[in-house]
């Protein structure tokens, strides 16, 4: 899929975004063609195969997508050459693009994007095996810093690898014995993945934000990771607080078609929780899970 394309997808995606609550962002979609690193402190989100990441506190949006037509650096070379126009959005790249090593150019960008001005730098990449995307660190102009979109868009570049679904898992030190036997019956749902619920709230004066992932590796195994942080600023000052936990153990998952049981043993002591399944217009998977939703978040992480 092309650059205009994509950016169709990703302007329908901003718009969709920016309509919802904050409280309702949810990260969601199948298995991406790639998998990379999120710079410190961004959030991100997928909805199909288009990630968007963004930040509590620092201006910009960030957009990764795949890029079948990525083949060769010349045609990636081609298309960064194009100015892009569609419906609310322009982006027109500024001079020639500039080589970034490991088949992968960029240039810097200006224009509209969903009707709203902003520069940014838009990088096309192509990996061995044929796959090959872009991404894109778009900024309003009166936030603009042409180092800072730069620097961001070439330290995710740096992590961009080709996505392989986990097979193997590390041994959990500390955890007793797995009682629970195989994955279960519907563990093709769910092995391999990692799931996440994300909420927030803010006001002027302060702010709140949660996230629960939860790891399911083919093995067997998982890792529950739960984070929360909040902040209050006032005429008295200002306090923040950030808390993180993990705690691991293992899984098995059985039912059939939207109604399932997830079994989770942590510590020796196993509970069984209510797992519905939710599809949505487009297909998407959600969870509903102890009474939050839960969407894909990319690959478990099982090392």
């Amino acid at each position: 899929m092309s650059i205009r394309q994509r950016l169709v997808s990703a302007s329908l995606l901003l718009l969709f975004y920016f309509l919802l609550s904050p409280a309702n962002g949810v990260a969601q979609s199948s298995p991406p063609a790639f998998a990379f690193d999120d710079p410190p402190g961004w959030e991100r989100y997928l909805t199909k195969q288009l990630y968007m990441l963004t930040h509590s506190s620092e201006a910009g949006l960030i957009l990764l997508w795949p890029n079948q037509a990525y083949t060769s650096t010349v045609a990636i070379r081609q298309e960064l050459q194009q100015p892009y126009r569609e419906a609310t959005t322009l982006l027109t790249p500024s001079g020639q693009p500039e080589e970034l090593g490991n088949n992968a150019l960029g240039t810097y960008v200006s224009g509209q994007l969903i009707d709203q001005p902003c520069r940014g730098y838009l990088l096309g990449f192509h990996l061995p095996g044929g796959t090959g995307g872009n991404l894109l660190v778009s900024v309003a102009p009166e936030y603009f810093s042409a180092q800072r979109a730069r620097q961001l868009a070439i330290t995710i570049l740096r992590t961009i690898r080709a996505y392989e679904s986990p097979t193997k898992s590390a041994a959990l030190r500390d955890n007793g014995a797995n009682t629970l036997g195989s994955t279960g019956g519907a563990a093709e749902l769910l092995a391999g993945y990692r799931i996440a619920s994300i909420s927030s709230s803010s006001s002027y004066d302060s702010g709140y934000r949660s996230r629960e992932i939860i790891h399911f590796c083919p093995s067997g195994l998982v890792r529950v990771e739960t984070e929360s942080s909040f902040y209050i600023s006032g005429g008295y000052g200002s306090a923040a607080q950030s808390d993180h936990d993990s705690v691991a153990g293992y899984w098995k998952l059985d039912g059939s078609g939207d109604n399932y049981v997830l079994t989770l043993q942590v510590n020796g002591q196993s509970a069984q929780e209510s797992l519905r399944v939710i599809r949505d217009g487009a297909g998407e998977l959600h969870f509903k899970l102890k009474d939050q939703v839960y969407g894909y978040y990319g690959a478990a992480d099982c090392r």
